[in-house]
């Protein structure tokens, strides 16, 4: 029995992002809502930025290299994989999976944004930037969702589907625009854009020139190359991220408006339920807005005590007891899902998914996932 809500879901919103703790099946999840989506007629994209990169494993992609490293002739965009095929020849839609990858993204901002391919060029084999964009607190993050915000401003995709890391690594991901422009928009940049900017040093004010002198004197102490680096980088972020705090509002308000859909995914335990309610305080606390709640992997239904009369001892005993665990554990699990439903009086789709078995294609799998999909209404009292 789907969830009607959450069928909505998919016909109303651009993007669908899928966080939670590790282990309660995300990636599966994800990939479930993304088949779903592609089956209802959508053009979905759909990536991950969780490392264990077993998107493309879940959806049949074998490639020799890493998921998403590859990318275009211009070195512009992360690859996405075209898995339509594998959906079958009753879907209406298309399927691209990819890995979001942060390096190629901003190597393919900096050759949008540069005013010529040669300043492009000369940016990119900039030391200072290969350590920027690959070690600067929060640009993994950032990058990814500025390759969020680039898909769904692409018309080629009207639905994106994003499966995230872990819950700690996820909060790092939904605050990267704000740090970023903590980082990039800082005082020590702005001192230098005020001391550089242009490639000129005329009308410095007093604390310009005392910063110019400190910086001529390191250029002595490092080397004049290291120093024009700098300066050369500065400029560069002038010319690239004249507009970042706006691009970094716009990517923030991305994530905070009504086309975009946060799920959690979590299980029907306690240690569980109590990390996501924690990710889902933090959230809110900065602004982000939690939407719907699906609890995976249940042990759902409740089967019956009863063992047919044709089954003889030891067997019939054996299945017994495992009847009588299975049930146990679904009690647990429904005292769980009801306090938290309890907790959340505003979120209006909380579901559940049973556990499966794993015995059918992969792509059995994720049908079943979204076919088995149970509203917690209808499971509790």
């Amino acid at each position: 029995m789907i969830s009607d809500r959450l069928e909505q879901k998919l016909a109303q919103n651009r993007m669908i992002v899928c966080v939670g703790p590790g282990g309660v099946g995300k990636t599966t999840f994800s990939a479930a809502l993304a088949v779903r989506a592609a089956q209802l007629g959508k053009r979905v994209a759909c990536l991950t930025i969780d490392p264990a990169r077993r998107l493309g494993d879940l959806l049949g992609i074998v490639s020799s290299g890493s998921m998403g490293d590859d990318v275009s002739a211009s070195g512009s965009d992360n690859a996405l994989h075209d898995v339509t095929n594998l959906l079958g020849p009753n879907f209406t839609g298309s399927l691209h999976v990819g890995m979001l990858n942060a390096q190629s993204t901003f190597d393919g901002v900096v050759r949008r944004k540069s005013s010529t391919p040669q300043r492009a060029e000369k940016i990119l084999r900039n030391r200072l930037y290969r350590y920027v964009s690959g070690s600067l607190s929060g640009m993994q993050e950032y990058m990814a969702l500025e390759r969020l915000c680039q898909l769904q401003e692409n018309d080629a995709y009207d639905f994106v589907v994003l499966d995230t890391p872990p819950s700690d690594n996820v909060v790092d991901f939904f605050s990267a625009p704000e740090r970023m422009r903590n980082a990039l928009d800082g005082p020590l940049v702005r001192m230098m854009r005020r001391v550089y900017g242009g490639g000129n040093n005329h009308g410095v004010d007093f604390i310009g020139k005392w910063a110019l002198s400190v910086f001529n004197v390191l250029s002595r102490i490092t080397g004049a190359r290291l120093l024009d680096e700098m300066i050369e980088f500065v400029d560069a972020l002038s010319d690239l991220f004249g507009n970042f705090s706006d691009r970094a509002s716009q990517i923030e308000n991305m994530l905070k408006g009504n086309d975009v859909e946060v799920l959690m995914i979590t299980r029907p335990d306690n240690a569980s339920a109590r990390e996501t309610a924690d990710l889902q305080k933090v959230l809110e606390r900065s602004g982000f807005h939690v939407d719907g709640l699906v609890f995976n992997q249940c042990t759902y239904p409740a089967v019956s005590k009863d063992v047919p009369d044709a089954v003889c001892e030891p067997c019939r005993g054996d299945i017994v007891k495992i009847n009588s665990n299975w049930n146990d554990l679904y009690q647990r699990e429904q005292e769980v899902v009801a306090k938290v439903v309890l907790e959340n009086p505003s979120l209006q789709c909380i579901c559940l998914v049973p556990m499966l078995p794993l015995d059918s294609s992969r792509l059995d799998i994720l049908q079943s996932i979204w076919q088995s999909m149970v509203p917690v209404a209808a499971t509790v009292g």
